[in-house]
């Protein structure tokens, strides 16, 4: 005979077999949405249900993950032992799941709880992209960045994010309002958010002329007290060093005190500069 068995909000069916030493497996389809494989036998007396469910993540806790299912129910997913793929093949873990994310479940139905053998995730896509954009707002360890291609993202990154400037190593401090970045990492087309592997800002510099007076020398250094109030490190590495009677990289004819232009190039908003030469006045 057939009996209906109600399991949360799944209908599976079962026939009722005589009791004799051998198990039967029937699968159904409901809705489009579960399949549904039931494994009876009759000397364990015992039922395991197959199940394949699509739906949206509504909350995460370590390995245990809510679905929300298409056929309205919900339901805790424990990926402990899950394989993990994203959309199209991709590798991922649980990790990059994300709250209201679409996907694809596939285990064993206990209850409302299902232990899954197989999760994809189809907000993730299958390989790490590259975004490139202007930086709208930073707080804490994210940003918004106006992509060329993909609009309004908001990137998110982690002690394990690399930053570089200008091809230079760099912090997350060194991405501000206005700069010109480029992010490698996990797209996720469902929030709108991109879990960056590395971020690399880009700041043009700029040809300047500065002038001044010498308050400090060490090295290959020296600070600028400039004209129009700020106070410059200037690296003199490399420079030519220009006075009325002296021309080379000979910085021993520099002095505390003396009046200077410098000239070099600038990233823009900055106060360091690369310089090509100094003209020292007071020489």
């Amino acid at each position: 005979m057939l009996k209906s068995l109600s399991v949360g909000s799944l209908l599976v069916l079962t026939t009722l077999m005589p009791l004799v030493g051998f198990a039967k497996t029937s699968s159904f389809s409901l809705n489009g949405k579960v399949k549904a494989a039931v494994r009876q036998d009759a000397k364990k007396s015992s039922t395991d249900v197959q199940v394949s469910l699509m739906g949206k993540v509504t909350a995460l806790s370590g390995t245990n993950i809510t679905v929300l299912g298409n056929n309205g129910s919900s339901y805790v997913i424990d990926a402990s032992s899950a394989k993990l793929v994203r959309r199209y093949g991709g590798t991922m873990t649980v990790a990059d799941i994300q709250v209201n994310d679409q996907v694809f479940v596939q285990g064993t139905l206990v209850g409302t709880s299902i232990k899954a053998k197989a999760i994809e995730d189809f907000s993730l896509q299958a390989r790490n992209g590259t975004f490139s954009g202007t930086v709208q707002s930073v707080s804490g360890n994210s940003f918004v960045l106006k992509s060329q291609n993909r609009g309004m993202q908001t990137v998110l990154t982690s002690a394990n994010t690399k930053f570089l400037k200008n091809g230079a190593a760099a912090t997350l401090a060194d991405v501000v309002v206005g700069a010109t970045v480029h992010v490698d990492g996990i797209w996720n087309n469902t929030n709108n958010n991109i879990t960056a592997n590395k971020v690399r800002v880009t700041v043009k510099q700029e040809q300047v002329r500065l002038n001044g007076t010498v308050s400090a020398m060490s090295g290959a250094t020296l600070t600028l007290n400039g004209t129009d109030g700020k106070i410059y490190t200037v690296n003199v590495a490399g420079a030519i060093l220009a006075t009325s009677s002296y021309y080379g990289k000979e910085w021993t004819n520099l002095k505390v005190g003396d009046r200077v232009q410098v000239w070099g190039k600038m990233m823009s908003g900055s106060t360091q500069v690369n310089s090509s030469m100094v003209i020292d006045f007071s020489s």
